[in-house]
């Protein structure tokens, strides 16, 4: 038997001093264990007085003097970290963003339809204001304008008074509707209001490591309706996800033009836009060439749909309770 281990051992050391010619670099940590290993053969065969356990040990020791390189497999697997983000479809231009450390929403309040737009379903309202899963833990609210197929004051203050740890995020005119309610005092505190006018630059705000950009661009169907305040709020998560909501954005390119840097300065994963800025040329411009978004989702789609939408667009929201789950990447600083 001793011979028998005698040659074993003999086999392994030949392999492992071969080994040593062609061994690439990022192998050499499986060369230094094999020649390891043969040692604890060596000093067996010689008579050396450490029993089995020992020389186990000893291997494990040198095992752990092994430093891995730092570009290794391993990691590479652990200089970035993959998410995804969830979107979900309530309502007309309402959507739930549920992002790994934050979730925050788009719109959600309004009881107008104005005979053609799709209303949040009661049992998702129900679950909003119950604070049930997914809704729960919601770190903002972010309001596009103030018109009745977007806002509601009253469910607003409800909402905000039951939880006090959401902000909101909403132009002017629907602080100061808010302000008129007798218990705007309860959530005045909560409230961040934006006053912008069409050519005023981007503003931002940090939330809970969120970066916000807001910029004016004007309602659809301008200059008839430039007394709204349409805002579009750009939202970069913690886990590097952004999307921005544009409200009922108007498609003029001259509109989005003039914030050039705004756009530039950051590329939107998911830019949420009302449909009608894919039936024209002037908005397809808008969304394939200024607003440097990866991908486009149509919202404030009516009930009965639009015969033109088929043609135009990839990809819009039309039923309540549909989602789109979007996977991100980030890249991590390598250690030195």
């Amino acid at each position: 038997m001793k011979r028998l281990y005698f040659y074993k051992c003999l086999l392994l050391i030949l392999f492992s001093l071969f080994s040593s010619i062609t061994v690439s670099a990022h192998q050499t940590n499986h060369f230094k264990t094999n020649v390891y290993f043969a040692e604890g053969c060596a000093e067996n065969l010689t008579g050396s007085n450490k029993d089995n356990s020992s020389t186990v040990e000893k291997e494990k020791e040198k095992e752990k003097e092994i430093v891995r390189p730092k570009n290794s497999p391993l990691q590479d697997t652990q200089s970035a970290v993959s998410s995804e983000t969830i979107l979900h479809y309530l309502g007309n231009e309402a959507v739930l963003v549920e992002d790994k450390e934050v979730k925050f929403l788009f719109d959600p309040f309004f009881h107008n339809h104005y005979g053609q737009y799709i209303l949040v379903p009661d049992a998702i309202r129900s679950k909003i204001f119950s604070g049930q899963a997914p809704f729960d833990n919601i770190t903002a609210i972010f309001v596009s304008h103030v018109h009745g197929d977007h806002f509601d004051a009253k469910d607003t203050l409800r909402y905000l008074k039951a939880n006090k740890d959401t902000l909101l995020f909403i132009p002017e005119q629907g602080r100061l509707q808010l302000q008129q309610l007798s218990s705007y005092n309860e959530i005045e505190a909560q409230v961040r209001s934006v006053e912008l006018k069409l050519g005023d630059p981007a503003i931002s705000f940090n939330l809970n490591n969120m970066d916000i950009d807001a910029v004016y661009i004007p309602h659809a169907g301008w200059p008839q309706r430039q007394d709204i305040q349409n805002t579009v709020f750009r939202i970069s998560t913690p886990s590097n996800f952004t999307v921005a909501h544009f409200g009922d954005a108007d498609a003029n390119p001259t509109f989005y033009r003039q914030h050039h840097q705004h756009w530039k300065k950051k590329l939107t994963d998911v830019a949420l836009v009302p449909y009608w800025l894919a039936l024209t040329p002037d908005g397809r411009e808008v969304i394939n060439s200024i607003i440097n978004s990866k991908k486009n989702i149509g919202v404030h789609v009516p009930v009965k749909g639009h015969p033109a939408l088929p043609g135009s667009w990839t990809d819009y929201f039309s039923r309540p309770g549909e989602q789109r789950a979007i996977k991100n990447h980030r890249e991590l600083p390598n250690e030195k």
